[in-house]
């Protein structure tokens, strides 16, 4: 099966390979933060945070996590409720509004900011799903939507580049919006809706590559992974630290590879992706039934990520790279936010070093031109590669500079 179609999913559904971690809204502030005032209220906290990082959380309404290296040096970190802030037009306010301060405070990583929304000022037909978070300057109405997480059933979680004022809304309220997990999306998954700040849920993907279009449907779970094509189907299925992986070619095809990772988990946040991908990977692959041909270790940071793959059969290097944040930029790929300059170094004769810049901002990602014009070795795989996300459930994108995709949720 073609190659493109294949680097076209994975540029949609980035590190389908790792669960879900949340953060607990009313976590108090730990050493890296030492607490200056606290309120039993959930009208204001304050604590001093330093460049180690640390939370502070106003009772269980409002809450911020910042990670370490987020700020140079120590500031006092302010959660006040703002009943009287402006709001933003056409939503319905299901929660309080709060500033963080110092408002305006920039951060060189996202930081992750928590509020929580009353169930019951939910408008007729809306759920839990349909909150998001809204971000204005203090005393502006200019409010941006963040791309937003479900933390629990009264809270909602998104990543901040700076302070200012946040509100949980329904956007659209006077729009007809889905209910709580009956309604679906006009789609030929018959996918139901899922939530707006994550890739989760079912899409139908149609990749076209010299005038002609594949569709494809891919279903991404919080530890699993289906995609079904004309040419291929793969599963992944993950249980607690170990990923299990299997790739038909053509579907149902009994030589089918399988693939096995093992994860030692380490801080990494990949906003949107529902996965924890940080830390260490120890992953095998080969055919079903017989020994591993390909063995590879992989690690992952929020500064930087390596990969090393090795032939097991005949023994010898396949590949490595190596991925360094060379600065950081807001973005709801969350740690991913940023420039980074990826090495990808092909072994033998037909092999080289090829250089490529990445770029993780806002909604999109971009790289560096060119591609690997459907699977050639002949470059870095990762040239050529748009991504666009528009906070809902529409994705589009290019890959390897050769094929286009765009996906419906």
């Amino acid at each position: 099966m073609s190659t493109t179609i294949r680097v076209a999913l994975c540029v949609m559904a980035v590190g389908l390979a790792a669960n879900c971690s949340s953060t607990n809204p009313a976590a108090p502030a730990d050493d890296a933060g030492t607490p200056d005032a606290t309120s039993p209220l959930a009208d204001y906290a304050s604590s001093t945070i330093g460049p180690a990082g640390g939370s502070v959380s106003a009772s269980n309404a409002a809450a911020v996590t910042i990670p370490a290296g987020a700020l140079p040096s120590a500031e006092t970190i302010t959660i006040t409720a703002s009943p009287s802030s402006s709001k933003p037009a056409g939503a319905a306010i299901v929660g309080t509004p709060y500033v963080l301060g110092p408002e305006g405070l920039t951060f060189s990583s996202p930081v992750t900011v928590t509020v929580s929304f009353d169930p019951l000022l939910l408008p007729s037909g809306a759920s839990a799903k349909d909150v998001q978070l809204f971000t204005a300057p203090a005393g502006s109405s200019n409010f941006t939507a963040l791309a937003t997480q479900r933390v629990d059933a009264t809270h909602v979680s998104a990543l901040a580049a700076h302070f200012s004022v946040f509100v949980p809304v329904v956007p659209n309220a006077d729009a007809s919006l889905p209910g709580d997990g009956d309604a679906t999306i006009a789609d030929t998954g018959g996918s139901s809706f899922s939530d707006a700040g994550s890739l989760a849920g079912t899409w139908t993907v149609t990749t076209t590559a010299m005038g002609a279009a594949v569709v494809t449907m891919v279903t991404i779970g919080q530890d699993s992974l289906d995609i079904t094509s004309p040419d291929f189907t793969l599963t992944a299925t993950r249980t607690g630290q170990v990923l299990g992986f299997t790739d038909n070619d053509p579907p149902g095809d009994a030589n089918s590879a399988v693939l096995s990772g093992t994860q030692d988990a380490g801080a990494f946040n990949a906003g949107i992706v529902p996965f924890n991908l940080g830390g260490s990977w120890t992953i095998q692959a080969g055919p079903k039934g017989a020994a591993a041909t390909v063995t590879c270790t992989l690690n992952v940071s929020a500064a930087e990520i390596d990969g090393v793959c090795q032939n097991l059969s005949p023994p010898g290097p396949w590949f490595n790279f190596t991925s360094q944040k060379m600065s950081t930029a807001s973005s709801s790929l969350g740690d991913f936010g940023g420039k980074w300059t990826n090495t990808w170094t092909w072994s033998g004769p037909s092999g080289g070093t090829f250089p490529c810049l990445l770029d993780f901002a806002g909604n999109g990602v971009t790289t560096c031109d060119g591609g690997a014009l459907n699977g050639a070795v002949n470059g870095s795989p990762l040239a050529g590669i748009t991504f666009t996300y528009d906070g809902m459930n529409t994705v589009s994108g290019s890959a390897q500079g050769w094929a286009e995709f765009s996906a419906t949720r």
